[in-house]
């Protein structure tokens, strides 16, 4: 997720450590009692990623891969049957086939969540997998507008090749399309997809409000917000899909939403290491506009401690803190800790908030599919992943690739 400016703090009195005993404060700890164990834990993580795959492992994945290609022919042709009759300024094949050129990875939630737990209506998944894909692209779509973004998936954004009120109305086509694809499945569908949407909205308008004073509690719920709501959708539809009783919805969006957190942060990181032609879309927003992703924060905090700042005038750290001076910290040892030991925390607490599935093994896979790339920050930081053998045990297949952003 990209994101717009925010002001930021250098005081030391109007950006205070937060007294909070989660978050930086544990991870902390934790990362400086098992720094001499993170390369054990990372061999292990890695070997867990690339576990032999069991035949039942290999079984779900062949139906994963046969409900993911459903769900793309739906895309496909609901999206052109609405957008080929009208004057784009662009070929709508090739805007659809940018459409479904992702890795669709809240498709597969929705698909690996609901053969977790039973035997999923074909339509209901396929239909409802297909709409909140259609909200995650509508919402960057106008992401792209806010944020002036040139690229999209290596391509010019289409409000770049259309114009902006183009884009605009196509993403509200998108939008309305995907509650057309949900209506026939009632409530259980469209309520989830309504809910999920409202928070991405809501996410957005707290973006402008940011501000490197916050705490990381307050950047937390923005994104959980912003990213996490969609990932919520994903769990309720899979479970919907399965016939999972409505009244444990609740424990599903929870468990939905951590690990979209859980995304949003290793997504922060990815974003910080790469470039523009390796993660193809505009690299470094979030630096240039001053914006406090989780691990810019952690770095500011930092460099403030470092420098021992003692001003209260509230200055940007922009022009204390060079932008090249935050992404070294972020990707510092200390910080990358922090972060991965977050992301594991809010992983292990997404499969905690679940009750017992049919098969464990998907909703495990679930989580690796998510959060792939992980293992790679593991083995840089000063951290371990206590759970990686019996993450191990569990996961007995190879996750599907991390969906962009």
């Amino acid at each position: 997720m990209t994101r717009s400016s925010a002001q930021a703090c250098d005081s030391p009195s109007g950006c205070d450590e937060p007294e909070v005993m989660g978050a930086a404060t544990l991870v902390a700890d934790r990362a400086a009692e098992m720094q001499s164990e993170a390369a054990e834990a990372a061999a292990d993580f890695e070997a867990g990623s690339a576990a032999v795959v069991s035949e039942s492992a290999a079984e779900a994945t062949t139906e994963i891969e046969a409900g993911i290609a459903a769900v793309v022919d739906r895309l496909r042709q609901s999206a052109l049957d609405r957008l080929a009759p009208l004057p784009l300024g662009i070929d709508p094949a090739a805007f659809v086939d940018t459409l479904v050129a992702g890795k669709l990875l809240r498709a597969r939630t929705v698909l690996l969540v609901a053969r977790a737990y039973g035997d999923p209506d074909p339509d209901f998944a396929t239909d409802t997998a297909a709409a909140l894909e259609l909200l995650h692209v509508a919402s960057l779509l106008h992401d792209d507008i806010i944020d002036e973004s040139e690229l999209r998936r290596g391509q010019p954004a289409l409000h770049v090749a259309a114009g902006s009120a183009t884009a605009i109305l196509v993403a509200d086509l998108l939008i309305a399309l995907a509650y057309e694809l949900a209506a026939p499945f009632g409530p259980r569908a469209s309520t989830p997809l309504a809910v999920a949407f409202r928070r991405v909205c809501e996410g957005q308008l707290v973006e402008s409000g940011l501000d490197w004073s916050d705490d990381l509690e307050a950047i937390e719920r923005y994104d959980t917000l912003k990213t996490g709501a969609l990932f919520g959708a994903a769990f309720q539809l899979g479970a919907a899909a399965s016939g999972v009783d409505a009244a444990v919805a609740g424990a599903f969006d929870e468990s939905g939403q951590r690990l979209g957190l859980a995304f949003q942060l290793l997504d922060d990181l990815i974003d910080i290491e790469k470039d523009t032609h390796d993660l193809s879309k505009d690299h470094g927003a979030d630096l240039r506009n001053g914006i406090p992703t989780w691990p810019l924060w952690s770095a500011h905090r930092v460099l403030q401690r470092s420098a021992g700042a003692s001003n209260a005038s509230g200055a940007e750290p922009r022009k204390a803190i060079a932008p090249e001076q935050l992404a070294e910290v972020a990707n510092s040892p200390e910080v990358l800790g922090q972060a991965t030991a977050r992301i594991l925390d809010l992983r292990d607490e997404s499969r905690a908030i679940l009750p017992p599935a049919a098969r464990p093994e998907l909703l495990a896979l679930a989580s690796r599919t998510v959060l792939t790339g992980l293992e790679r920050f593991i083995a840089t930081g000063e951290v371990t992943d206590e759970a990686a053998e019996s993450e191990e045990a569990a996961d007995t297949g190879d996750a599907a690739e991390t969906e962009e952003s």
